[in-house]
């Protein structure tokens, strides 16, 4: 199986930089998994403003923006896919790309259709969002505890700057004791509330625990901003690693 084009590299290179993540959470469990799939946030928005995914054939290979965008961001394309659509029907639709596209080449196109029929959903807007265009959310929440018959009430909003934006959303909840309660959300624009219920007092909400989109925070922002200094410091570009 190989690439239709060199626009649908991330078939290849991003397929094969997220097996590499899979394997790490096979061979050396899930911790391990979410430090390999950190560092791979990291390099995705290193230079995800450049192109989109689909556009991977106007890149030189081997530059970072490539790497960047080929290789990271497309990982985190299929991680984000797995997340929404889930396990099952997500390795269905990779167990049937290498059954049917065996010494052929498969476009983009043609492995969203794969994961359609594997999902039943229609995911017209995740590839247009993720692999057809550029730009990432930051995610601001805001929330409110009220007591109830039975524990606590958490009612919430989650915003972020991308007007075209869909993506299921986890919230978790960590209580003052006890275990956190998980809640999974569908976000549509740049707006969703939330409500959970726990039966402890809630101490802390987090959006997206587990990483699963790619996304801005404050920490990522700092790792970004050294990875582009690091980068122009191996070019010989000091004076702007220094503005970075």
């Amino acid at each position: 199986m190989s690439a239709a084009s060199a626009n649908d590299a991330i078939l290849d290179e991003g397929l094969a930089t997220y097996s590499a993540a899979l394997y790490a959470e096979d061979t050396a469990g899930e911790s391990e998994f979410e430090t390999v799939m950190g560092d791979t946030v990291v390099g995705a928005l290193t230079h995800e403003e450049v192109a989109p995914v689909s556009q991977a054939g106007q890149l030189h290979e081997f530059t970072p923006e490539y790497q960047s965008i080929v290789f990271q961001k497309g990982a985190m394309v299929f991680h984000m896919l797995r997340w929404v659509v889930g396990d099952d029907a997500f390795f269905k639709a990779l167990r049937n790309m290498a059954q049917q596209y065996t010494f052929k080449s498969i476009s983009t196109e043609e492995f969203q259709k794969l994961t359609e029929k594997a999902s039943s959903q229609e995911l017209t807007y995740f590839f247009a969002q993720w692999v057809n265009s550029t730009g990432v959310p930051q995610f601001k929440r805001t929330w409110a505890v009220y007591k109830i018959q039975k524990g606590y009430q958490v009612v919430g909003k989650i915003t972020q700057d991308l007007d075209i934006f869909r993506m299921p959303i986890e919230i978790r909840v960590i209580p003052e004791h006890g275990r956190p309660v998980n809640d999974r959300i569908e976000m549509v624009g740049t707006t969703s509330d939330f409500t959970i219920n726990t039966p402890m007092k809630p101490l802390q909400v987090v959006v997206d625990p587990a990483s699963r989109i790619l996304k801005y925070d404050e920490k990522v922002k700092t790792a970004v901003v050294m990875a582009r200094a690091e980068q122009l410091v191996q070019q010989q570009a000091y004076l702007e690693a220094v503005k970075q």
